[in-house]
Parts: structure tokens; C-alpha cells; sequence
């Protein structure tokens, strides 16, 4: 008797867990809500050169785009009179006398700032792209 139920009760275990498994799922990404001064925020990272296409969405309290990318540790930068500016971004570096560097956009549109005058708003996307430029 024992061995018929112990299928049924496995079954109906594996069944609870699975439901449960799909509501965590669903629910869970509209869960978060953000704390005053947050916002969320995609940044992409694409290099066609080195075939990197990185996409992640953060909540952070950041002010700037310059502070999100050097607090999550995506991107190296140099200091200029200008402000920071990114000289390799996850681990892939630009190279001057190749005429590659490291461009930044906003929603699909190139940024008219450095990384440290670019505000950071909710729900917007920072796209970081090493482009060919001709001089």
C-alpha cells in the first residue's frame, strides 16, 4: 500500500513546487518597488570588434552615469580636464591609434556630456559602444 501512495504524494509535492516556482517568477520582477532617489536604469556595453554585447538593468541611487559605471566596476577611466573619461569598459580597452574609442548614448542618441554631466533618469537606457572614428 505504502509503495502505490508514494508516487501520488511525489507527484503532488513536484506539483506545489513547480506552482510555486511560477508565481515567484512572475511576480517577482514587479516586486521591487524603488526607494526615494532610485531609478532603474539599462546599461548595454557593445563591442562589435570584440564581440561583446552586454545588457543589464540596475536600481541604483547614483547620481551620474560616470558614478553607476565606475561603482559597478564596468568600466576603466582616466581623468582629463574635461572630467573622466572611459578608456576600456569590461575589460576591453579602446585604442587611439586605431581610431577606436568608447562612445556613450542615451536612449539610441549620442550623449552631448561626459559620463560625470550625464544625469542618470529612471528608465532610460545608457548604451556604452566602441565605435571607428575618422578623424
Amino acid at each position: 500500500m505504502k509503495n502505490k501512495k508514494t508516487p501520488i504524494i511525489l507527484a503532488i509535492i513536484l506539483a506545489v513546487l513547480v506552482c510555486a516556482a511560477v508565481v515567484i517568477l512572475i511576480v517577482r520582477p514587479f516586486s521591487f518597488q524603488l526607494h526615494e532617489g532610485e531609478k532603474r536604469v539599462t546599461v548595454e556595453i557593445i563591442s562589435e570588434r570584440d564581440n561583446l554585447n552586454f545588457k543589464k538593468t540596475y536600481i541604483t541611487s547614483a547620481a551620474t552615469l560616470g558614478d553607476l559605471l565606475v561603482e559597478k566596476e564596468l568600466v576603466t577611466v582616466e581623468n582629463s580636464a574635461y572630467g573622466r573619461y572611459i578608456t576600456a569598459a569590461k575589460g576591453f580597452s579602446q585604442d587611439a591609434t586605431t581610431g577606436y574609442f568608447w562612445m556613450t548614448k542615451e536612449n539610441g542618441e549620442y550623449c552631448q556630456n561626459g559620463i560625470d554631466t550625464t544625469p542618470l533618469a529612471d528608465g532610460n537606457t545608457y548604451t556604452i559602444v566602441l565605435e571607428l572614428y575618422s578623424y
